[in-house]
């Protein structure tokens, strides 16, 4: 009887441990209902956010607004691996009766398409897309994180610039637009999010404001004037807009810029 109460309580502690680690466990990507519909995992921890002033001494650009730089702790999230596509917002319009982006006619995306990254969207559609789709923007700390990981890196695939691993206008030479979303395989970032650098820039929740301890004083346009876009975009020159720790700003109710899109994040619950 006594062994028979050993082995019970070692196979319940078993299934107890198998239990919380089942719990603690979260996929590295959730894939939905359409090709594109797939997010992957940011673990929680620590990463590196904003600007070194020493990286100017190698030739690269550094924000006064990006620093100081600092370590940042972030709870797990989940972020899209793709930017949303034209395919992906029509069906938020048709379902909302949303505006439509100043590139479609009759409520319609450009013929062919539909898998490039949307644009022409302002903070206030990105926001109620993402809503829409049970998901969210991201704040600039959380979309920092995803695009380089935890070691400070400057694009999302490391610290060299390579003009074939994004679509800026360094690449498109050869091309004169955004192109299907996914396209750069090669510059995916840690986490396996896919043109966080260039394509289009990408909206994020915040406000523009100073960082925590920032030498800049009375700067007039921080406050609840201007959001957050992050990423560079098919029109950008040069490798410094695509750098994953780059700030810009727009009105939050400018849509007729044709190279802001948007995509989304999930807590992980």
């Amino acid at each position: 009887m006594k062994k028979t109460a050993i082995f019970i309580l070692i196979v319940s502690s078993f299934m107890l441990s198998a239990c919380v680690a089942m719990l603690g466990f979260r996929p590295a990507t959730i894939q939905g209902e359409g090709k594109y519909d797939v997010m992957v995992l940011v673990p929680a921890g620590k990463f590196i956010m904003g600007s070194d002033p020493e990286d100017e001494k190698r030739g690269i650009m550094v924000g006064i607004d990006e620093q100081p730089q600092r370590e940042v702790k972030v709870e797990a999230f989940y972020i899209d691996k793709y930017e949303a596509t034209n395919a992906q917002y029509q069906r938020f319009t048709e379902a909302t009766g949303n505006k439509t982006p100043y590139d479609y006619k009759n409520r319609q995306y450009p013929e062919g398409e539909g898998d490039w990254p949307v644009s022409h969207i302002d903070w206030y559609d990105a926001k109620a897309y993402c809503s829409w789709v049970g998901k969210r923007l991201p704040t600039e700390i959380e979309w920092e994180k995803a695009a380089r990981g935890t070691d400070g890196r400057i694009y999302p695939w490391g610290d060299e610039y390579d003009a074939d691993k994004l679509n800026t206008r360094d690449w498109n030479k050869r091309k004169v637009d955004r192109v299907k979303v996914g396209s750069f395989p090669s510059g995916a970032s840690p986490y396996g999010a896919l043109d966080m650098g260039g394509s289009v820039w990408e909206w994020t929740e915040d406000w523009y404001e100073a960082y925590p301890g920032s030498a800049i004083k009375g700067r007039v346009d921080f406050g609840k004037t201007y959001k957050i876009a992050r990423g560079g975009a098919w029109n950008s020159t040069g490798a410094d807009l695509a750098r994953s720790n780059m700030r810009y700003t727009y009105l939050p109710d400018q849509s007729y810029h044709c190279f802001i899109g948007v995509r989304c994040v999930k807590d992980v619950k």
